[in-house]
């Protein structure tokens, strides 16, 4: 995670270095529904999933962004007990915007992904914890609506593919929905 907020961190401050074009930061916040039917069944249908979101300009269409984000769940692993998964990704990429107003924006977007995954087991039937690195893609898409000056709300959907390779590979993916404040710059 460390290394996934420095290279965020790292974006961010190069771009408003680099500062002739519009940018944004945004904190999205959102329900991820993951889409493997086993992840589902032990850690729910629907994981709260923390975002922040840095978006450069290069054109009046054209944005580059780039995304960490992360979830955490317990759940029940049968009659076994509990199970806890941690996950970390990174993502980038570009994105088509078309503005219908000087208000309201659309946009969708293509990138790869990259994600380490936590999962530990504790129970009777015994303990087990793994550690997984996983690359995978997303597609993004979303309404920014301009609330006061360079505030803005995010109304957002996007769709992870992530195949981690367990004892067999699962995809850890899902759609994440939800909303986010940003800032442009």
């Amino acid at each position: 995670m460390n290394k996934s907020l420095f290279c965020f961190v790292f974006l961010v401050f190069s771009a408003m270095i680099y500062g002739d074009t519009d940018a944004s930061l945004k904190y999205r916040t959102a329900g991820f529904f993951p889409v493997n039917h086993r992840v589902k069944h032990i850690y729910e249908e629907a994981i709260p999933n923390y975002q922040l979101e840095f978006s450069q300009s290069i054109s009046s269409n054209i944005a580059l962004w780039a995304n960490t984000d992360l979830f955490h769940n317990y759940g029940r692993v049968n009659h076994c007990g509990t199970s806890k998964i941690h996950a970390v990704n990174f993502s980038l990429g570009p994105k088509l915007l078309y503005s219908f107003s000087h208000h309201i924006n659309l946009y969708v977007g293509i990138g790869p992904s990259i994600a380490r995954i936590y999962v530990r087991n504790g129970s009777r039937c015994g303990n087990h914890h793994e550690h997984r690195w996983a690359l995978g893609g997303i597609l993004k898409s979303g309404l920014e609506v301009s609330v006061y000056r360079n505030l803005f709300l995010d109304i957002f959907a996007d769709y992870l593919y992530q195949p981690v390779h367990f004892h067999e590979t699962v995809d850890m993916g899902g759609l994440k929905i939800g909303l986010g404040l940003g800032a442009r710059f």
